[in-house]
């Protein structure tokens, strides 16, 4: 799950200069806008075929942490 989720950022944001992990925080190391960040979110989303909602987002800093909550939501 985490290593798709690294593929996606790889893909949809700015990587350069930052090591992917399950530590990586989304916002502050991959230093993503506001939309940026929902375009990331949108593309986990349809790659899984999953919701995520608002309130869950609130509580999501790093790449692990999502990893985490969409196999909660893929099982």
């Amino acid at each position: 799950m985490l290593k798709k989720i690294i593929e996606i950022a790889e893909t949809v944001c700015e990587t350069d200069g930052v090591e992917l992990n399950e530590d990586t925080s989304i916002i502050s190391d991959l230093e993503l806008s506001s939309m940026e960040f929902l375009a990331f979110v949108a593309e986990v989303e349809s790659t899984f075929g999953i919701r995520i909602k608002e309130r869950e987002l609130r509580d999501i800093d790093t790449l692990g942490e999502l990893a985490e909550l969409v196999e909660d939501k893929v099982d």
